[in-house]
């Protein structure tokens, strides 16, 4: 709405709701007389049934105020007000707000009648988004009757077994992002440019951290838990150019893209996180923690390969090495090679993307190609 000249003003307010409820029943058996007979009760051998149910829901608040000053500058203020069956009642609604900044420079006596310059707008922006991306249950401890015990030799009886913790202190997990940001367009708009600074930090991030276990439960069934603080940061550039004569257009980008990832937090109870170790495989090839990025590799750092086996015996020992194996590290000291000398060996992540992009048509016909590609992995 127009509220005064050179000065409008949008309002938007909104209220959302989802609810998910899902059940199904199955049931088998074996040993039928014929595979004719398609009905459960004619089977003679092992018959099973089984049975669930589930339930989710998500509520919204929403409220948004576009402000525009002289078509020069712009507010956009956002808030959100969600609420998820997920988490505990304590803790069940989360705040995110937001707040972006644009200047069209471009709209500036100095600039508005440039023959040159199309378009010149620099942005700024804050904002809070949050997830509830768990199990439907995961604030609950989740207690199984299917399983049977024996007592002595031929008892069998039923039994409750706790299948997962629970732990009804989950919260939101909270991503509050920064941007800084120029667009540029050149020459009627032919030439465009977008460069784009940015600050991503999340905070409670809900991860089921491993347990020992001694506890009785799979080292991978332990309760989820606000235990983990990241930061990503990066670079996005994209430069562009659009042309043409009479019905035949094209156009062409490129785009070039850093991103820098590292592990904050890991919680107040646990340092690392093992991606690779639990009860079901032995060694770690990718592991979590502080300081570093996330899931980088973890391994012995190689050295070369023995070429004799006067080199072997001069080496510290590394059990089973032979003329032709790669030589690792010993990087404690302590005379072997073993569990004890691995370590970090480099970023999964890439440490920079770029593309290209190019189109054009004819009258009825027109043609696409993209092409993405990403820079060195694995310097640590």
């Amino acid at each position: 709405k127009v509220l005064f000249k050179n000065y409008r003003v949008n309002l938007l307010a909104g209220y959302t709701e989802q609810n998910s409820f899902s059940t199904n029943i199955s049931g088998s058996r074996r040993d039928f007389p014929s595979n004719d007979i398609q009905v459960l009760s004619a089977g003679t051998g092992v018959f099973s049934i089984a049975g669930n149910e589930s339930e989710w829901a998500l509520r919204s608040f929403l409220g948004r105020a576009n402000i525009t000053l002289f078509d020069k500058y712009l507010v956009t203020a956002t808030i959100r007000r969600d609420g998820s069956s997920r988490f505990g009642s304590s803790n069940r609604y989360g705040n995110f707000p937001s707040l972006a900044l644009g200047w069209n420079i471009d709209q500036e006596n100095f600039l508005k009648d440039s023959k040159m310059i199309s378009g010149l707008k620099l942005r700024a922006s804050w904002g809070q988004l949050g997830n509830q991306d768990i199990g439907n249950y995961s604030n609950q401890t989740v207690v199984s009757t299917n399983s049977r015990y024996f007592f002595g030799a031929d008892a069998l009886a039923p039994a409750a077994v706790v299948n997962t913790l629970g732990n009804p202190n989950l919260r939101w997990e909270k991503t509050t992002q920064t941007n800084i940001g120029i667009d540029l367009s050149l020459l009627q708009n032919k030439i465009t440019f977008t460069a784009d600074y940015w600050v991503k930090n999340t905070d409670g991030v809900l991860v089921r951290t491993p347990i020992s276990t001694v506890s009785g439960f799979a080292r991978d069934s332990g309760p989820f838990q606000n235990a983990a603080e990241l930061e990503n940061k990066g670079l996005e550039f994209l430069l562009g150019y659009r042309g043409g004569s009479g019905e035949f257009k094209y156009g062409v980008n490129a785009n070039l893209s850093s991103v820098r990832n590292k592990v904050i937090s890991l919680g107040s109870g646990t340092s690392i996180i093992n991606l690779v170790e639990n009860v079901y495989y032995s060694g770690t090839f990718v592991r979590t923690m502080p300081g570093l990025p996330m899931s980088h590799f973890y391994g012995h750092v190689s050295d070369g390969i023995f070429q004799t086996q006067a080199e072997i015996n001069a080496h510290a020992t590394q059990v089973g090495a032979k003329p032709g194996d790669v030589r690792f590290k010993d990087i404690n000291g302590d005379g072997k090679v073993d569990a004890n000398d691995r370590t970090n060996i480099g970023d999964p992540w890439p440490d920079f993307d770029y593309g290209f992009a190019a189109d054009a048509s004819y009258k009825g016909f027109d043609m696409n190609m993209i092409s993405q590609h990403f820079g060195s992995y694995g310097v640590p």
